[in-house]
């Protein structure tokens, strides 16, 4: 059977109340920035620990059931993903799973965990730059887009003038957004879209 689609949107991991990593010392680029927008805005590594690790207090224990990383440069190595009740030892009875390790981006769906405490172990002694993680539950699709879907940037920079001119301009973040159709979905999956869709 074919992988449904799975979308994830409310994006847990950015509600933290502490973020904290193995970086030894004071930095422009702290771990705090894998939870911003900006994805080219990273966190940076800033010593030979093995493992650097970086790790998040969600207040309370939350459901997760997908991890992901964007915009890095990690070398090649084992990325356990662990969870925890408290902020403890961090041995292997913590381990949820594992990355298979690939350049840009790495996601890994895993089986629903509520726990507080949040920590990525990178198995490395070089450093590396993340620009954006996200830790999340995730909605599955019943059905699979069934048209073609439609792909377009949306650059909502303000100019007062001709392209080219020397006139003032607002200058903001281009984004994408993606549009598709479903058909013949349930009541229940529409109104599981609904939130999604007012988000």
């Amino acid at each position: 059977m074919a992988a449904k689609a799975r979308i994830a949107y409310t994006f847990i991991g950015d509600s933290a109340s502490a973020i904290t990593s193995s970086n030894t010392g004071t930095t422009v680029l702290p771990a705090s920035n894998v939870i911003t927008d900006q994805i080219q805005k990273v966190w940076r590594t800033d010593n030979a620990t093995n493992p650097k690790w970086i790790m998040f207090n969600l207040g309370s224990a939350q459901a997760i059931t997908v991890v992901a990383i964007f915009n890095h440069t990690v070398p090649n190595c084992t990325v356990t993903i662990k969870a925890d009740s408290s902020n403890g030892a961090w041995g292997a009875g913590t381990i949820i799973d594992t990355f298979t390790w690939q350049a840009y981006q790495m996601v890994k769906f895993i089986a629903s965990t509520n726990l507080q405490w949040w920590r990525i172990e990178f198995g490395t002694t070089s450093n590396f730059d993340v620009g954006r993680i996200i830790l999340d539950g995730y909605t599955e699709f019943t059905t699979n887009p069934t048209e073609s879907y439609r792909k377009q940037r949306i650059d909502p920079s303000l100019s007062d003038g001709p392209f080219g001119a020397q006139v003032p301009s607002l200058q903001r973040r281009p984004y994408w957004t993606m549009e598709f159709a479903l058909t013949w979905i349930s009541a229940t999956f529409h109104d599981t879209l609904i939130p999604i869709y007012d988000t």
